[in-house]
């Protein structure tokens, strides 16, 4: 959802009478999600702290039945609001701000000053957290000073568009090379593009510290030798029936096993001599709000998987999505719709996760972050 989108949708209510409160003093309306635009709903009281907590509260289940959405984080507290020539000061606690998601940021805000807009004379709204002036938080946005409906209301001038950069034609050579190196296990099928990249140097990487050869990740004379009579990668040892992965310390290659065949060859760093990787058997983990859905391919380090459940609960989404035998769930911020059955790619980053050993001991942790917003 495009800002000017949501900011543009934020216009064609302004034509909506901010005098309704004369009208019917004991309600205020407040705003919130309907597909991609604000809609209001009338919700008891008449301050400016009424409708905060109201817009907060969330929608209620026969609203949300309805179509009704909020991009208010859980957990989110007004901590003080007060109005004074047309402008109200609200004080929002760190949960308001949290998260990095633009379209979330700007739909939380829009559902605020939307709300605020016109309840006892309000024209400008300053927010504040924690006390203190909101700082590089919101994208396009400074909220050192109020803010007015009209000012979200302006979309913002779009950037040019970049050059699109043209892919240099097929290489049949490499596309052969590739081709073979599929064929053994380094590269996954679809690899072979003919475009020599990085997918293609980390592959020939894997293979020559697989077979022992000189570590240039590129093609030379030793390398394409030994292409031609090399031997699809086998596991050291003998496991349990299904998915698992052998990390071998002295030639730097992790081997990806599916009921011991190995199924692909990836080439990996054990560590300097000082920090050595201890030997064993491990399992990973990872939390759910490190996992994005991403829609772009091309990119190292995503996994496919199918959508087999979408659930919604407050203003956050979990989806289940299922990656051959075994499913991930993502914690996504704001409401999200996905239909089951639909192919998704998952993005993670592998300094996030959690590592423990054969007894279930946590034998490693991502560094803590600074900003915890969002942690379960």
């Amino acid at each position: 959802m495009p800002a000017t989108v949501l900011l543009g949708c934020v216009a064609a209510f302004a034509c909506i009478g901010v005098s309704s409160a004369a009208s019917a003093p004991s309600h205020v309306p407040v705003y919130f999600l309907r597909g991609e635009q604000l809609a209001s709903v009338q919700r008891t009281g008449t301050t400016p702290l009424d409708a905060m907590r109201q817009l907060i509260a969330g929608p209620t289940p026969a609203e949300f039945k309805q179509g009704f959405r909020t991009y208010m984080p859980t957990r989110t507290r007004v901590l003080g609001v007060r109005v004074a020539n047309g402008v109200a000061t609200v004080d929002l606690n760190e949960r308001f701000a949290s998260g990095s998601n633009s379209d979330s940021l700007l739909a939380r805000l829009s559902q605020v000053v939307r709300t605020l807009t016109g309840v006892q004379g309000v024209k400008k709204i300053q927010l504040l957290m924690n006390g203190g002036i909101i700082a590089a938080r919101f994208p396009g946005i400074s909220l050192s000073r109020p803010i007015t409906l009209r000012f979200l209301q302006t979309p913002n001038v779009p950037l040019p568009k970049p050059v699109q950069l043209r892919l240099p034609p097929p290489d049949p050579a490499v596309q052969a090379i590739q081709q073979r190196l599929i064929e053994l296990g380094y590269l996954v099928k679809g690899d072979d593009d003919g475009r020599f990249g990085p997918a293609t140097q980390n592959a020939i990487l894997a293979f020559q510290k697989w077979e022992r050869l000189g570590r240039t990740g590129l093609l030379d004379a030793a390398t394409k030798a030994r292409l031609a009579a090399a031997t699809h990668p086998a596991p050291l040892s003998r496991g349990a029936s299904g998915k698992r992965a052998e990390i071998l310390l002295d030639r730097q290659v992790a081997l990806l096993i599916d009921n011991d065949q190995v199924v692909r060859a990836i080439p990996v760093s054990t560590g300097k001599p000082s920090t050595p990787t201890p030997p064993g058997d491990y399992r990973v983990g990872l939390r759910a709000n490190q996992i994005e859905v991403v829609y772009r391919s091309g990119n190292t380090g995503l996994v496919s998987a199918t959508v087999k459940l979408a659930e919604i609960n407050g203003s956050e989404t979990y989806v289940h999505a299922r990656h051959h035998d075994f499913t991930m769930i993502a914690q996504l911020e704001g409401v999200r719709e996905f239909a089951l059955g639909e192919s998704v790619s998952l993005h993670f980053d592998s300094n996030r996760l959690f590592v423990f050993d054969g007894a279930g001991n946590l034998a490693a942790a991502p560094a803590r972050p600074t900003d915890n917003a969002g942690a379960s």
